[in-house]
């Protein structure tokens, strides 16, 4: 379990001290827990992405902050993505239906959400993206979500708990591109 950590942070989580990568890796690393509902970690200003899932299958990631200040208002933006899953990892879970589950991926140099590499039948519940703990526009410097090269991956559901925010980013909300097939939005 990965909890209550500021990777690329300052103690108080307002300022950047970046990672030279990435702030929180997982490779080759099956059944963790990346954040606990209500107790996430802070992801913020790292010179790469935020958080990061290579050939890593049946984690969860909930109750992050990913591009934004330990409170979630105001941008520390990593470099990067805010969080990427790539190298077929599978069936991973970001979000969930309750708001104490919800990550906040908002805020940062690259996407938001970056699915590659034949990351196939991954769930993305309730996040918000490309907006601040208010509410307000704090957007993405490029997609909201991109799924490149990925298939069988869910975005959203139909409660009201389930839906991502996708608001205010630099290019798409979500951006399917070459090689996806059978991903439901």
């Amino acid at each position: 379990i990965v909890l209550n950590n500021y990777c690329g942070t300052n103690a108080a989580g307002t300022a950047a001290i970046p990672n030279a990568r990435a702030g929180i890796m997982l490779s080759d690393a099956d059944g963790n827990e990346v954040g606990q509902p209500g107790n996430g970690n802070l992801a913020s200003g790292n010179t790469d992405d935020g958080i990061v899932l290579r050939n890593s299958n049946g984690n969860v990631i909930v109750a992050n902050y990913t591009g934004t200040r330990v409170n979630g208002l105001g941008s520390l933006p990593n470099g990067g993505e805010g969080i990427t899953l790539a190298s077929g990892s599978l069936n991973n879970f970001i979000g969930g239906t309750s708001t104490n589950e919800r990550n906040f991926i908002s805020g940062n140099n690259g996407r938001g959400l970056h699915i590659s590499g034949l990351s196939n039948g991954n769930t993305v519940l309730g996040n918000y993206i490309g907006l601040d703990a208010a509410g307000a526009d704090l957007g993405n410097v490029l997609e909201g979500i991109m799924i490149e090269n990925a298939n069988n991956n869910s975005v959203g559901g139909n409660t009201a708990g389930a839906r991502n925010i996708i608001s205010g980013n630099g290019s798409h909300g979500v951006y399917l591109q070459e090689g996806s097939s059978t991903n439901t939005i």
